[in-house]
């Protein structure tokens, strides 16, 4: 989760936060209603970027792992950011607009530029890069292609879905911008941004996928980056909400064992959004990592609590029944957890294979999954009986 600064005209206002970086817990994050000051929710994560963690800490945190699996181990990773409007994602992406400053850019441009210097050019190991805007509907966009003024003419070729033998899935047509200097990234990713930016302008707003593509000779060690704007988690829009949750049944199908349990994953075919990521998604080498970008404010407090719930929506019900007694238990003793207890929380987490996890606070949550279980227990039983 990634804390954005509080703006100016929010300064003046409370924060739902209670305490800093340096007052909480490790990963631990409380949220004051405030409506009701003193009820608070606890979440807990993995990691928790706070304002005075700049653009290299999120690298470091996020971007760095994801270069290492690259480029030495040959593994596809996704980066998924999500938050409201004006929470700081495609600042955390891309950095600030028309800026120079080496230290405000963004996760995109940084990990380009790694790998990119880790590529031996000359012994034909080549980096591509392309951007292409998924729409509600599930019509496509070349946003590369479009922000390159004058590089093209006439009426730009229809992006189309295909199932490659050899590559998997890919976007034809699609526009792939091979990348051999570094001041080439800049440009590519400007002129990406210029045209996301100008389709937001039209009220044709997507989901932007942007994806960092190696190729090395004789294949070994191919693989991608791909980095997804999610922008709100919550929304009106029919076509988002149904992106939304399909991405969000997909990751979970990967997190209770799919590709390693040897069961076929099949939500991803539901819409078009996660039939593009597939390749980067539930690949037989992939990995996924979702960060959350979140507004201190009180009046932005609504907006904070939805985009931590498309997070907590990631959790396998086993796991988050466990983390929900603990929590109950840290309640009822009017305390914190343990380090034990968080420790083994932190360690059945990681071995879901997912890289950012939430815990939340809701009782009535943990009364839901023990019906649940209930539920099935009865219906086993009843089947027994027919028999």
């Amino acid at each position: 989760v990634r804390v954005r600064p509080l703006m100016d005209l929010e300064r003046e206002g409370d924060s739902c936060l209670v305490g800093d970086s340096g007052a909480q817990p490790d990963g631990q994050l409380r949220l004051v209603d405030p409506r009701h000051k003193l009820t608070a929710k606890v979440f807990q994560f993995e990691n928790i970027l706070y304002e005075g963690d700049g653009q290299d800490s999120v690298f470091d945190t996020l971007g760095l792992p994801m270069v290492e699996d690259l480029l030495l181990r040959g593994t596809s990773s996704t980066l998924i950011s999500c938050g409201e409007s004006k929470s700081g994602s495609t600042y955390t992406l891309f950095g600030p607009t028309e800026s120079e400053s080496e230290t405000e850019l963004g996760l995109v441009p940084r990990l380009c530029i790694h790998i990119l210097a880790n590529l031996d050019v000359q012994a034909g190991e080549e980096m591509a890069l392309s951007y292409v805007s998924v729409k509600p509907g599930g019509s496509l966009v070349d946003l590369m292609l479009d922000g390159q003024d004058g590089s093209f003419e006439g009426s730009a070729p229809e992006l189309r879905l295909r199932e490659h033998p050899d590559l998997g899935t890919v976007v034809e047509n699609l526009t792939s911008a091979s990348v051999s200097e570094p001041r080439d990234i800049q440009y590519h990713v400007e002129a990406g941004m210029m045209a996301a930016e100008k389709e937001d302008a039209k009220g044709r707003a997507g989901f932007n996928l942007f994806t960092i593509s190696v190729k090395r000779p004789g294949g070994a060690g191919d693989g991608r980056v791909q980095v997804l704007d999610l922008g709100p988690c919550d929304s009106e829009s029919v076509g988002r909400r149904k992106a939304i949750s399909t991405l969000a049944m997909t990751i979970r199908e990967v997190t209770h064992g799919g590709r390693a349990g040897g069961r076929q994953l099949h939500s991803y075919r539901d819409n078009m959004l996660t039939r593009v990521m597939k390749e980067g998604l539930v690949g037989a080498k992939a990995k996924c990592v979702v960060v959350a970008n979140m507004s201190p404010s009180a009046s932005s407090y609504s907006a904070s609590l939805q985009t931590l719930g498309f997070l907590e929506r990631l959790l396998p019900a086993k796991l988050m029944k466990k983390i929900m007694l603990a929590r109950e238990k840290m309640e009822e003793s009017g305390g914190a957890f343990s380090p034990d207890e968080k420790r083994q929380l932190m360690e059945e987490m990681k071995g879901d294979e997912m890289l950012r996890q939430v815990v939340s606070d809701p009782r009535q949550r943990v009364a839901r999954l023990l019906e649940k279980e209930d539920g099935e227990e009865e219906e086993e039983e009843e089947e027994d009986d027919d028999d």
